[in-house]
Order: C-alpha cells, then sequence, then structure tokens
C-alpha cells in the first residue's frame, strides 16, 4: 500500500522536466533549461548577454545595486516574455525564519510591505517547510506596464524575493509553472532561526523597518534588444 501512495504522489507533485539548480546565498532553486539564465558567476563571456546587448558591467553593477543573484528570462522575445528576479537582503538578527510565526503576522509583514502598491492578491503560499508572502500586482518602468508576482520569505536572518514579471498578465498556466520553481525551491535552515519566535507582535516592524518597502518592477535585460539586434 505506502508504494502504491507513493507513486501517486510522484505523479501529482508538479516538476520542471530538464532543469538546472541555481543557488541565492542559502536558496537553491530549479529554472528550467529552456530559459536564459544569468547569475554572479557566469556573467563573464555570456554569449546571451552579447546578444542583447547588454555589458557584463552593466548587469553586474544592477546586481551589485538591489542585491540580486538570478536574473532569468523565458525568451529573446522583447514583448512576450516572463522574467524572474532573486533579490537576497538582510534582516535583523533577532527576526526569526517567517514559517516560524503565526500566519496573521506574516500577512501583516506583507501588508507593510506592499503598502505602496495596489495589489490584486495579498496572500500566503505554503510548500512542505516554508511560507512565502505572495502578492500580485502592477508597476511601471520607463511608463510601460509590467505585471508582477512576488514570493517574498525570511531565511536565516535574509529577506528573500522571487519576482516575476511581464508585459502581460499570468494566465492560469503561467502561474502553475512559476510555482513549479518556487516548490522546487530549498533552503539551508540554520538551527538559530528555527528556534522559537520572540514574543514580539510588531515583528512586521523589524522587518520592514530593516528591510524596507518591496522592490517594484524591475528595468530588463531585453531593454536593449531591439537596439542590438534591429527588431
Amino acid at each position: 500500500m505506502k508504494k502504491v501512495l507513493l507513486v501517486l504522489v510522484l505523479l501529482i507533485l508538479p516538476v520542471i522536466v530538464n532543469a538546472t539548480s541555481y543557488k541565492a546565498e542559502d536558496l537553491t532553486i530549479d529554472i528550467s533549461d529552456d530559459w536564459m539564465v544569468f547569475t554572479r558567476d557566469n556573467l563573464e563571456n555570456n554569449e546571451n548577454l552579447a546578444k542583447l546587448g547588454v555589458s557584463e558591467a552593466t548587469l553586474k553593477a544592477q546586481m551589485n545595486t538591489y542585491g540580486m543573484y538570478v536574473d532569468a528570462i523565458s525568451t529573446f522575445d522583447s514583448v512576450n516574455y516572463v522574467e524572474m528576479f532573486i533579490f537576497v537582503k538582510d534582516t535583523k538578527e533577532e527576526t526569526m525564519n517567517l514559517h516560524k510565526y503565526k500566519d496573521a503576522d506574516a500577512l501583516k509583514v506583507g501588508e507593510e510591505l506592499y503598502s505602496n502598491y495596489k495589489s490584486t492578491r495579498l496572500d500566503l503560499y505554503k510548500t512542505k517547510r516554508l511560507t512565502y508572502i505572495v502578492c500580485e500586482y502592477t508597476d511601471k518602468v520607463n511608463g510601460n506596464t509590467l505585471y508582477l508576482i512576488d514570493y517574498y520569505t525570511v531565511i536565516n536572518g535574509k529577506g528573500y524575493t522571487i519576482k516575476v514579471q511581464s508585459p502581460g498578465s499570468f494566465d492560469d498556466n503561467a502561474k502553475k509553472n512559476i510555482e513549479k520553481m518556487i516548490i522546487s525551491a530549498s533552503f539551508k535552515l540554520n538551527k538559530h532561526y528555527e528556534k522559537s519566535p520572540y514574543k514580539n507582535k510588531f515583528i512586521y516592524i523589524i522587518i520592514c523597518g530593516v528591510v524596507g518597502g518591496a522592490l517594484g518592477a524591475v528595468t530588463s535585460v531585453l531593454k536593449n534588444k531591439k537596439k542590438k539586434m534591429g527588431v
């Protein structure tokens, strides 16, 4: 019976076929091999960057400025694309991992983080061990509206944002594919941050006071494509 149940679980769980694992501090996440993925370790002499008309120095500077570790994009198409970023920022040491707090407190963090945006969804998303604040909203870059879905969590004293953006709205299928990547994410958890959280009902103030408000839409690496490739 146990073997049958195991097979059923494996069939139900969403899996990314042909994916590569990438790291950002204590986070490891699987991204489809169909995507172009830029990290702090693969920018030098990167052919895809050259095709996009983006210099190594430019993307490296952007990564350092915003605490960006991953910039992944689904296609060269500058009109129909999905782009995913991973940002990491320090919080305070006394902040426990987000999944150690009550749902109400975690939601309060989300309300504070995204108070400057008009969200269409602000909720919690839970995997087997982790809790994310998920926010769907729109923002503008250079006058262009972008649709965004952010997954935010706090692990080992750091705030992690997995940000997905696109010039078009996300349909149900796109959201499922995003969730597959989120489910694939795992963290190397430090036991210190897994202890019972401080009894501080204002934990959202501690987190948001250090992290600040959520970072909205980010300039895409596709911004120079038309000039470079003559599209």
